[in-house]
């Protein structure tokens, strides 16, 4: 049984590993790049994310980025492997602000006392 799946994620590029060559049981040979993502929030975590057919990457460590990719699980011999697969990489959008600057014309006509 497979299963797969596409998601987003945003977060902080925490390490960039160097290329891999990875040759095949076929004889094939594709390049591999890996990427460590670090999660804020409550439960901070990091997501490893393989880049296939690539060899290099424009984001830095430490830039704040936006990576979108492929989950696939399946399970071989009763135990369940996953897969998160990089389709793309890019500069995490400025996160708009929670506060917005006061009105003055319309916080002197409020009646509220806050």
């Amino acid at each position: 049984m497979e299963i797969y799946a596409d998601g987003k994620i945003q977060g902080k590029l925490k390490q960039v590993f160097e290329p891999e060559v990875i040759k095949f049981g076929d004889g094939k040979e594709k390049s591999k790049i890996t990427l460590i993502v670090g999660i804020g929030g409550d439960f901070p975590k990091d997501v490893i994310v393989d880049f296939w057919g690539q060899d290099k990457i424009q984001q830095k460590e430490g830039d704040n980025v936006e990576v979108y990719f492929n989950v696939k699980s399946r399970v071989f011999k009763e135990k369940v492997y996953h897969t998160i697969s990089g389709r793309a990489i890019r500069p995490a959008a400025e996160t708009p602000s929670n506060e917005s600057p006061a009105n003055d014309d319309q916080s002197q006509s409020d009646d509220l006392p806050f």
